[in-house]
């Protein structure tokens, strides 16, 4: 597997990857005093799409600052060597047959109705354009390198498509 994604396509591609490999994004939206609201969101359901599924209840907040702007930010953060952001655009949805879908038994602490509970929908963001900063493995190596080099120099931290890209999806 290519280290150092270089093309508009690798980007994406290892975008995507990453992308896979979380369980917790933070959801931003925008509250309705014009501020931004973030929150911690267990994802239901990654499609190979990239369309992340998450869970939440009719009454809340969430939704009806979705219904007010679905543009939406994603935040996602692993053990401190990736870090990844994706815009785009969030749909409420009440399909029941895609919440039995999702349904996952740790989210009756959230929804202790389970899945049959009449307030229970799913919002759902497929993302437009996105950032990702990625220090796992060599990458991490090389860049702990440069920034050595740009601190010995004065200078700052040279990065590649590697380490940081910001792709259109």
């Amino acid at each position: 597997m290519n280290t150092n994604p270089s093309t508009d396509a690798e980007q994406r591609l290892h975008f995507h990857r990453l992308l896979k490999g979380f369980g917790t994004a933070m959801l931003a939206t925008r509250a309705t005093d014009g501020g931004i609201h973030v929150r911690p969101m267990a994802i239901a359901h990654f499609e190979d799409c990239g369309r992340f599924w998450f869970f939440t209840g009719a009454d809340t907040l969430k939704t009806y600052e979705i219904e007010a702007d679905s543009r939406v930010q994603l935040i996602f953060q692993d053990d401190g060597s990736a870090y990844v952001t994706a815009r785009g655009r969030a749909e409420l949805s009440t399909d029941r047959a895609l919440i039995a879908q999702y349904w996952k038994e740790p989210f009756r602490a959230w929804f202790p109705g389970g899945q049959d509970d009449p307030n229970l929908q799913l919002i759902s963001v497929l993302p437009e354009e996105g950032e990702y900063w990625d220090n796992q493995g060599l990458q991490g190596v090389k860049y702990l390198f440069e920034a050595a080099r740009a601190y010995v120099t004065g200078s700052t931290p040279r990065v590649d498509a590697g380490i940081h890209a910001a792709v259109k999806l």
